[in-house]
């Protein structure tokens, strides 16, 4: 039978890495608001920092632990209990999963990565000047298929990171990358989360 103690300290080790995951978002949101532009390199490794504390906590031992034994123990709880939290704890397996197979230093790149390229397509897109963001986009486009490729897109390398952002990937249309030379700017040089934090309700 499942606990209320098993389950209730899962939703707060989910929590703590939540809050993580939201002083990233709000340290994001101000690097595109407020921030003085002579900032960016330091922000961007504080997202960093931020990104890899939560994928460590997110993947630890603890929280793998609580998680298989809600897992074991959700089964036996009675049908009008479980509707939500059978879904809470088979939604946490699904990112957890997906979380075990990027390391920690991957993770922090990327995070970097999205902040450094944020900054360069902001100022790049003001001067017209694609080839100044170019550099950015490939370091980008480069870790979003190196976590395809952890993720098991061996054949169709990007559909894991269309997954984890729509329920339905797109159809391949091409197997080869190159950028266009006078793009239509994108709204912001986005990469797919690899760990998207727990929705658990509060």
């Amino acid at each position: 039978m499942l606990t209320t103690s098993t389950y209730d300290q899962l939703c707060t080790a989910a929590r703590e890495v939540s809050l993580l995951h939201g002083a990233s978002a709000v340290l994001g949101w101000d690097q595109e608001t407020y921030m003085p532009p002579k900032g960016v390199e330091h922000r961007s490794r504080i997202l960093a920092q931020l990104s890899g504390q939560a994928h460590e906590q997110f993947t630890s031992r603890r929280f793998r632990n609580l998680l298989e034994k809600a897992e074991g123990e959700v089964d036996d709880q009675a049908a009008a209990r479980t509707s939500i939290v059978k879904a809470n704890i088979e939604q946490l397996r699904r990112e957890l999963d997906r979380a075990l197979k990027l390391p920690k230093k991957l993770v922090e790149q990327n995070s970097q990565a999205i902040s450094l390229g944020q900054a360069a397509w902001a100022k790049a897109r003001a001067a017209s000047d694609f080839a100044s963001f170019a550099p950015h986009l490939e370091r980008l486009v480069g870790l979003a298929q190196e976590m395809a490729s952890r993720w098991g897109g061996k054949n169709e390398p990007m559909t894991p990171c269309w997954i984890s952002m729509s329920a339905t990937p797109p159809r391949r249309t091409s197997t080869s990358f190159s950028p266009p030379s006078a793009p239509p700017w994108p709204r912001s040089p986005r990469t797919p989360s690899p760990a998207p934090p727990p929705r658990l309700p509060l």
